[in-house]
């Protein structure tokens, strides 16, 4: 969300590796939607993992999620997540974990 302090710096690191590393990421900023479009999405109630709470509970995006949240999938799998801001290094880290990434 543009209220969102973290939120926006986080989305220049986001870019800054998917430009660098040719990836797809796909950035949902609720700012962007028309109110139709954002409650179509929350009513996809897609269901956010337990690791990537707050709470250690899994919820769905309708209940509410920490923001920014970073999903990482891997041929269309979740694989893990990232919560809030974190520097650039740290999401380079988790990526080369996954391996989706190999660090120059």
């Amino acid at each position: 969300a543009t209220s969102c302090s973290f939120c926006n710096l986080y989305l220049p690191v986001i870019n800054e590796i998917a430009g660098e590393y040719n990836l797809d990421i796909y950035y949902f900023d609720e700012d962007t939607y028309d109110p139709l479009e954002y409650q179509e999405i929350m009513d996809l109630n897609y269901e956010i993992p337990a690791k990537c709470t707050t709470t250690g509970l899994s919820t769905t995006m309708k209940a509410g999620f920490p923001k920014p949240m970073t999903i990482i999938t891997k041929k269309g799998e979740f694989v893990d997540c990232i919560r809030g801001y974190v520097v650039k290094e740290e999401v380079l880290n988790k990526l080369q974990e996954y391996k989706i990434v190999e660090v120059k």
